[in-house]
């Protein structure tokens, strides 16, 4: 995980839905000094009554990085195995900006997983005492108190990602 006081350059790149974890250890081999993930959460899982948690990709097909090298260039990373293409700006630039580069290196400050947020009801309003969700700034949109779930908006590539995210209530 980056410091916050050293300088990251971050990109992501799209890659075939499923090939995340393998993409991820390729540009990291591929790269000296690139570190990569894909985004995973925690979610609840209920089987037969019994409830457990699972690890799943949040974002399919796409894969984040982030890098020291201020002039790095990745001319061939289209012709990787599972990857699909290196995403760019309007300027055509990999490294993310703006609210892309703001989510990107909250990402990283999660470990590339999203775990569990622990809340708790104070009044009629839900506190977020620790967690993810804690730090993130965005909009949470709905949550569903017998599932465990709340409905959170993040910005990314252009596009609004509505998704479920797991927590745990505390008394």
């Amino acid at each position: 995980m980056p410091n916050s006081e050293e300088k990251f350059l971050y990109g992501c790149v799209f890659c075939r839905t499923g090939q995340e974890k393998v993409v991820a250890e390729l540009l990291e081999r591929k790269y000296e000094g690139l570190k990569a993930t894909a985004v995973y959460q925690i979610k609840h899982k209920s089987v037969q009554g019994r409830k457990t948690t699972e690890q799943v990709v949040v974002f399919p097909g796409y894969v984040f990085f982030y890098t020291e090298a201020e002039n790095a260039v990745f001319p061939d990373i289209g012709h990787m195995s599972g990857v699909i293409r290196l995403l760019q700006g309007q300027e055509g630039r990999w490294a993310l900006s703006g609210q892309d580069l703001e989510f990107a290196s909250w990402v990283f400050k999660q470990g590339g997983l999203i775990g569990l947020s622990k809340v708790y009801r104070e009044n009629d309003k839900v506190k977020v005492l620790s967690g993810p969700l804690k730090d993130y700034e965005g909009n949470i949109l709905k949550i569903d108190g017998r599932s465990r779930n709340a409905l959170v908006e993040f910005r990314f590539d252009e596009r609004i990602w509505k998704v479920w995210m797991a927590f745990e209530w505390l008394d």
